[in-house]
């Protein structure tokens, strides 16, 4: 088992210059082609979650833009911030 978790092995296909390329990125960063894969998926379906967030982030925005008064707000509470900083 990997870190405790429950792995399955799965096949998959790839073009020979791709995988020629990720056996020689293996030995510089990579214990195995199945760590390799592990680590580019993970960060592959981390960023497409920050992108979903992202995008229901600007909806929201477009549905309820900040008005003057929260704009405000937040630069004095910014500013309020920066003040505490012992620099």
């Amino acid at each position: 088992m990997l870190g405790g978790m429950h792995t399955r092995q799965i096949a998959i296909r790839m073009p020979d210059d791709l995988l020629a390329e990720l056996d020689t990125a293996i030995p510089r960063r990579f214990a195995s082609r199945a760590e390799a894969v592990r680590i580019a998926l993970t960060q592959l379906l981390r960023r497409e979650t920050i992108e979903q967030l992202e995008e229901r982030h600007r909806r929201g925005w477009q549905l309820h833009p900040a008005t003057d008064r929260d704009s405000e707000q937040a630069r004095a509470e910014s500013r309020a911030l920066i003040a505490e900083e012992p620099w």
